[in-house]
């Protein structure tokens, strides 16, 4: 598959007519530093995260602060993920699109070659909204069957894909979350991915 090829299959995932997609000019995205871009879209693996701390929701905020110098240890050249999924409002998911599929994201540090990454958007480790628990749980069940959806249309492009993944199962980090984390076998299995799991280790926040 070529770099061109590539582009097709982005537009044609980001316009595709079941599931409605954001697209970076929609919600305002900059543009990406592109010296800082490797191509890359072998994929084999799905990596699923959240945005964390204080449950950022808005991806134009996301990729501010990972362009820009000092909020993370290493500066990105764009939004590390290549799609983002937001809480539902009035029902719905949003799906945005992220860095585009003919990049490798920066998503697991020095493990990114062969990994699509999804981005959950807020924190599913602790709530940090003033919902009640069961409409919190609620959202996270909706934007899991978003990103089933998602995957599943990816899925028909990327043949490739075999395996489904978090964040935590190839560093140490509490991402996505164990509300989010808890949903991925059911994901694996509404997509027909194998779960890899991170066979030990201790997890920090991130």
């Amino acid at each position: 598959m070529t770099q061109s090829e590539v582009q097709r299959i982005n537009d044609a995932i980001i316009h595709n007519p079941y599931l409605a997609i954001v697209t970076r000019e929609q919600w305002g995205a900059a543009s990406p530093d592109y010296s800082g871009l490797e191509p890359d879209w072998n994929y084999t693996t799905i990596v699923i995260h959240h945005s964390g701390g204080s449950g950022k929701t808005d991806p134009q905020q996301i990729q501010r602060e990972q362009m820009h110098p000092g909020f993370f240890k290493e500066t990105y050249s764009d939004i590390a993920y290549h799609f983002l999924v937001s809480p539902p409002y009035q029902g719905s998911c949003t799906v945005y699109q992220g860095r585009s599929l003919e990049f490798k994201a920066s998503s697991v540090e020095q493990q990114n070659t062969g990994k699509l990454a999804i981005c959950h958007l807020g924190n599913y480790n602790s709530k940090v909204t003033d919902q009640s628990d069961s409409d919190w749980r609620n959202d996270v069940r909706l934007m899991v069957e978003t990103s089933a959806h998602l995957i599943t249309i990816l899925r028909r492009y990327f043949s490739t894909i075999q395996t489904l993944s978090a964040h935590r199962d190839w560093l140490t980090t509490e991402c996505p979350g164990e509300e989010l984390y808890g949903r991925l076998s059911y994901l694996a299995q509404a997509t027909g991915l194998q779960r890899h799991y991170r066979p030990s280790g201790d997890f920090m926040g991130r």
